[in-house]
């Protein structure tokens, strides 16, 4: 291995390090909060802020149009394009945000027969504007690998919006307990990229630096409106056919599940980007980040999955007895979360190499499958949504594997042995879960499972790892 590239792996495993104990130690306190705030509200007032949130998020990804990710991705960038992609973003946002304070707000309002969402919706508007002056910052921040900050700016960020969601709840604010949290955490976010690497453009933007970021940023873009719009789905569905305390719960189980894993799989994807956008010319590397970047995931993630999927009953039922009936749908979003882990690293590998038209492509089959999927669970039960899940979900990503296999140019058999060397590592994981669970300790043996969970899971597949180089 040369200089350089020890150079660069030193450079990228700082960056996994800044960024996954960040990430994680932020979650867990975030989980925590998330089940404070879950014991606090009714279920009522805990699925209408989710699905406000759920909203939030669609918006967001119209009004940035992947232009972070252009910037991230393109070998050469000047003050032209940053400037350019500057002024697009804020006047986009503008404009959704007066689209929402003329009609949007009170149009969804009505669609949802829930007043409060249209005051919550107004107030959330202006973190799309907080949100479009900083992705400059953050691009260039991504550019550069300085994990360091940015951990700093979105796990302090997301710590501080915990801590504020549980006093709001406490104090008796309703669903506005999750809602003014975000508004928070993009504010105090604006602040401290601003601050760590900033940007305030000199002179307006060209059209036609702006066209060539879109030609890469439109389908990225298109691709993460479409992936919101299927990832969030279900939450319209549940709230068109069931009660808001229905909402409630299949919230809880949804959140329980994507909030620890969510934890690992953005550290994951958020150093994975630059770093395949780095490697892009260089496919022999390009594999073995790619599948060593996969393979660590699913044996952390799937550790916690594990976990969540024995205890669901313990944790659920202490902190309400309503929320045994989300017990079904936390271990089926459990099992889901196992291609969860890994799908979203495909993206960022297409994105990376240039190729955000599969990415698109693929979004656009979720987008046909899963919320009519989603649909048709809804009438058997809530647990159907679930199922809907279960089933639907790794059959689309079939697709998505097809895509990085072709672009890693492997033969199918490899690809699905390289990607799967951490399975045996995770079952080994399953051991030490069950028999703490059957020891019927308290609620609290949930945390010493995960951490036997993950020690066993990360350290046989780094053995593992290890004798496999040594035998090659």
């Amino acid at each position: 291995m040369s200089e350089t590239e020890k150079n660069f792996k030193n450079k990228v495993l700082k960056a996994f390090l800044y960024s996954g104990v960040g990430n994680v130690i932020s979650k867990i306190v975030v989980l925590i909060c998330v089940v404070i705030v879950a014991k606090e509200l009714s279920e009522e007032n805990f699925g209408v802020g989710t699905l406000t949130l759920a909203c939030l998020f669609i918006l967001r990804s119209v009004t940035e149009l992947s232009l972070g990710v252009a910037l991230v991705q393109k070998k050469e960038v000047n003050d032209n394009d940053y400037r350019s992609a500057f002024f697009f973003s804020v006047l986009l946002a503008a404009v959704v945000t007066l689209l929402m304070f003329t009609f949007g707000a009170n149009l969804l309002s009505h669609l949802f027969g829930e007043p409060q969402i249209k005051d919550m919706l107004l107030w959330i508007c202006g973190s799309l504007l907080l949100f479009s002056i900083t992705f400059v910052s953050r691009a260039k921040l991504e550019r550069e690998l300085r994990f360091g900050v940015l951990t700093l700016v979105d796990s302090g960020g997301l710590l501080v919006a915990a801590l504020l969601s549980v006093y709001l709840a406490r104090e008796g604010y309703g669903p506005w307990a999750l809602v003014w949290p975000e508004v928070f955490l993009r504010l105090l976010q604006c602040v401290v990229l601003q601050t760590a690497s900033p940007y305030l453009p000199r002179g307006f933007g060209s059209w036609t630096d702006t066209k060539k970021l879109l030609g890469f940023g439109i389908y990225a873009s298109g691709s993460r409106l479409l992936y919101n719009l299927y990832i969030q789905a279900d939450y319209f569905v549940v709230a068109t056919f069931y009660s808001k305390a229905e909402l409630g719960i299949y919230s809880f189980a949804y959140r329980l599940v994507s909030e620890p894993i969510g934890a690992l799989t953005t550290a994951i994807n958020q150093v994975s980007f630059p770093t395949f956008s780095k490697l892009q010319n260089e496919t022999e590397q390009l594999r073995r980040y790619f599948f060593g970047i996969a393979n660590w995931s699913l044996a952390g993630v799937g550790a916690i999955c594990v976990v969540l999927f024995v205890f669901a009953e313990s944790i659920a039922t202490s902190i309400r007895p309503a929320y045994v009936q989300a017990v079904p749908l936390i271990r089926m979003f459990a099992v889901v979360s196992l291609v969860r882990c890994v799908s979203p690293l495909i993206p960022q590998l297409l994105n990376a190499v240039g190729r955000p038209k599969k990415n698109f492509y693929y979004s656009l089959i979720c987008v046909l499958v899963l919320p009519a999927a989603f649909a048709v669970g809804a009438q058997f039960s809530l647990e159907g949504v679930g199922v809907a899940w279960l089933i639907g979900y790794p059959i689309v990503s079939l697709v998505l594997f097809s895509f990085a296999q072709k672009v890693l140019e492997m033969p199918v058999v490899d690809f699905a042995k390289n990607i799967s060397r951490s399975a045996l590592p995770l079952s080994l994981a399953i051991v030490p879960v069950l028999a703490i669970h059957y020891m019927k300790l308290p609620v609290w043996s949930v945390v010493v499972a995960a951490i036997m969970s993950l020690l066993v899971s990360v350290g046989s597949h780094y053995f593992f790892s290890k004798r496999s180089k040594a035998t090659t």
